[in-house]
């Protein structure tokens, strides 16, 4: 196997993982900066900001998903075949099912924001 190759599946596998962290850090990023946002926003427009931030989470997470989808063995140019392979399509399958699962969680928990004021508490 020549070492084009390898740094190819290299690169890929970089790419999965990237795109199955994407999902989670989305998520997180956008739940932590919107608690505290949260407090300090009052008013009537101050679901605006946070509805930009948890669209930003939701936007990663998606990403997430798109990217593990594209780099997945039956959508990829690289022959992979064996445990490579099964390693690939794990890992996109991963991937693509935790961004849209952190997708789903996000949009969840960015809808609060429209029935709970941000200054409820």
């Amino acid at each position: 196997m020549s070492t084009d190759m390898v740094s190819a599946r290299h690169q890929a596998s970089l790419v999965l993982w990237a795109g199955v962290l994407l999902g989670p850090l989305g998520w997180i990023g956008s739940q932590s900066v919107s608690h505290v946002l949260a407090s300090q926003l009052c008013g009537p427009s101050a679901f605006v900001p946070l509805l930009a931030i948890h669209a930003a989470g939701l936007a990663l997470a998606i990403a997430g998903a798109f990217l593990c989808w594209w780099s997945s063995p039956g959508q990829s140019a690289l022959p992979a075949t064996g445990p490579a392979r099964n390693e690939s399509r794990f890992l996109a399958s991963l991937g693509v099912g935790s961004g849209l699962f952190f997708a789903i969680v996000t949009v969840a928990q960015g809808a609060a924001g429209f029935f709970f004021p941000g200054c409820a508490g």
